[in-house]
């Protein structure tokens, strides 16, 4: 399963990173930094992130930041929703368990 994981990140990251960037009407040259889940997580498909992530860093010439893929999945939540601290979250992902208050 981690291979089919890992070759579905390949085929996929450049079309979603891309649709990602129209859909938020934005351009490249706009973004401030370039922010990548590096762990915990699947060696594979988080391989083809990194190494995506460091690349467009490069190329935009902007600074490239880890952030941890459990702490991404808690706080997507107050992207589309005004939720304050503190706040309760059991998350499941994988095999990888948490419960963060």
């Amino acid at each position: 399963m981690p291979e089919i994981a890992a070759r579905s990140h390949i085929n996929n990251i450049d079309v979603v990173v891309q649709k990602s960037v129209k859909d938020a009407e934005i351009n490249y040259n706009s973004v401030n930094a370039i922010a990548v889940t590096s762990g915990p997580g699947l060696k594979g498909g988080l391989l083809v992130g990194v190494t995506f992530a460091k690349t467009m860093a490069s190329i935009l010439k902007k600074p490239l930041l880890g952030i941890n893929h459990l702490e991404g999945h808690a706080l997507t939540i107050r992207m589309t929703q005004k939720i304050s601290f503190p706040y309760l979250l059991l998350l499941v992902t994988g095999g990888i368990r948490s419960l963060s208050s």
